[in-house]
């Protein structure tokens, strides 16, 4: 895998908040996309990347913050994306240094889908998590409970993964092979759409200036 600088331009006025919010969402995704885009980018699968993507029961928050984390222990410090120059102006910049630039356009290509389709985006997202609600398959817990799922709701799950991995352009395959389940596949894909969407809310307030 290949390091290198990546530029994201910027523009607008930023909050402080914002400083908070961007870096955070967008290291979130980077290590997601990091593990499911590049095979070998995380060197051996060792037991933290296995354990995030099979040991979390995606019931509330926790869950989310655990996985991310996870992933993000796994890749090696000098890996890990980090700003090299902040220039604050218009346009401005966010210079990033020592990522995977490829997973960088990922992301960036990513965020224009969601920022050019943001209201079919979004319904498909709303559905998907309604229709979760209303099976009742947001309070599964234990592994037991997923063994349990009926083949209608197995075959809803999977059509639901199968839509949103279009949207987020993630290999489903590569990611039900690291889940063992497609269940918390899709749990793991209404994450990622969540902080993809944050993202592209910078992007549709001038915040981000992706070409």
């Amino acid at each position: 895998m290949e390091d290198n600088v990546y530029q994201i331009p910027i523009g607008g006025k930023w909050t402080l908040e914002d400083l908070y919010v961007f870096p955070r969402a967008y290291e979130q995704c980077y290590f997601a996309y990091l593990a499911l885009s590049v095979p070998d980018a995380l060197q051996d699968p060792d037991d933290r990347i296995v354990h995030a993507f099979e040991a979390f029961p995606w019931q509330g928050g926790y869950s989310a913050v655990g996985f991310y984390n996870q992933l993000k222990w796994a890749v090696p410090r000098r890996r890990r994306p980090r700003v090299t120059r902040i220039s604050y102006s218009s346009p401005g910049i966010i210079e990033l240094g020592g990522l995977a630039v490829s997973v960088a356009v990922i992301i960036e290509k990513v965020v224009h889908v969601l920022g050019n389709a943001a209201k079919g985006a979004s319904q498909s997202y709303s559905a998907t998590y309604r229709d979760m609600q209303k099976r009742k398959l947001l309070r599964i817990k234990t592994e037991n409970e997923i063994r349990r799922l009926t083949t209608t709701d197995q075959r809803v799950i999977k059509e639901h993964a199968e839509e949103l991995t279009g949207i987020l352009n993630v290999d489903l395959e590569l990611l039900n092979e690291r889940t063992g389940s497609p269940y918390k596949s899709l749990k793991i894909l209404l994450s990622l759409f969540r902080r993809v969407r944050s993202l592209a809310l910078f992007q549709r307030s001038g915040k981000l200036r992706l070409k």
